[in-house]
């Protein structure tokens, strides 16, 4: 039971890892795509402000220029042309003028820039963590099962030998499957389909035995399990479920009087009246 309880945990665990790694790749793709459209901005930015750095300077250039024009020859200056040329400068500066703000925006969109990517760090380094944990606990999920099959595969043989005493039966594992190889009693090993649907019966029962010793399971029901058993089959089944509820509580649904022989108590249902259905108690041991 600690075993079983153990493994729901870790496979409870191991969603709510995968849920938060998923939750953090939606949230590192959100800030990628953001930092993407701030270098994108600032990218613009940048440029806008060399264009207007060397407009400046060609102004100031222009300027130095008119200054020596006037200094060395003022009566040959064209007014009009002047004008005009003045005119052509201030409708150049005003399709170009400088963005109010720029500087501002730059350093709020590199400040902005700087802790996103600080966060995606820190994320990449949760990431990290979380695949390392996911890791392990598939490791160790891998290693109960493992475990767990071992076990099942030893108390399955247990209780093939109790009804079959010259007989073997084990799990066979290869690579991520587990094939089940039987022998009776003066035959060969063989396959399960090889078998009657009596013995196919008999050695599914044994297995499902052996999970619940293996997981050490206090109750078992089971619904007519005996339909496909002749009589000495089901004499090797009662003599099987005789053994198991020495540890666990057995309710069997059956109409087998070999199985009923075997309980210690027996419920059966009558109908004296037509459409009465009335339940008898027996003891087991004054019905044998």
């Amino acid at each position: 039971a600690e075993k079983r309880s153990e493994g729901k945990r870790v496979e409870k665990e191991e969603r709510n890892i995968n849920e938060k790694i998923d939750l953090a790749q939606k949230k590192v793709q959100e800030i990628e795509r953001e930092i993407g459209e701030r270098e994108k901005k600032i990218e613009r930015t940048i440029l806008l402000e060399e264009k207007l750095n060397a407009e400046a300077q060609e102004l100031y250039r222009e300027e130095e220029k008119w200054k020596s024009f006037y200094s060395v020859s003022p009566p040959s200056v064209d007014i009009k042309k002047l004008e005009r040329s003045v005119q052509e400068k201030e409708k150049l500066l005003q399709e170009k003028r400088f963005i109010p703000g720029a500087g501002e925006e730059f350093a709020r969109v590199q400040e902005r820039f700087s802790s996103l990517k600080e966060k995606g760090e820190l994320c990449e380094v949760g990431l990290s963590l979380v695949r390392e944990g996911v890791s392990l606990a598939q490791r160790e999920i891998k290693k109960n099962f493992q475990e767990f099959l071992y076990q099942v595969n030893k108390n399955f043989s247990t209780f093939f030998t109790e009804i079959f005493p010259t007989g073997e039966a084990r799990l066979l594992f290869q690579e991520e499957r587990a094939e089940i190889e039987v022998r009776l009693p003066g035959k060969r090993k063989q396959n399960l389909s090889l078998l009657s649907s009596g013995e196919k019966s008999l050695v599914a029962l044994c297995f499902l035995f052996a999970v619940f010793e293996s997981a050490q399971l206090p109750f078992c029901f089971l619904d007519e399990v005996d339909a496909n058993l002749d009589h000495t089959n089901s004499l090797l089944l009662a003599q099987l479920l005789k053994n198991i509820s020495r540890s666990r509580q057995v309710v069997v649904v059956t109409h087998q009087e070999e199985v009923m022989e075997a309980a210690d108590q027996i419920i059966g249902m009558t109908m004296n009246d037509p459409g009465v259905s009335q339940a008898v108690c027996l003891d087991g041991k004054s019905f044998q």
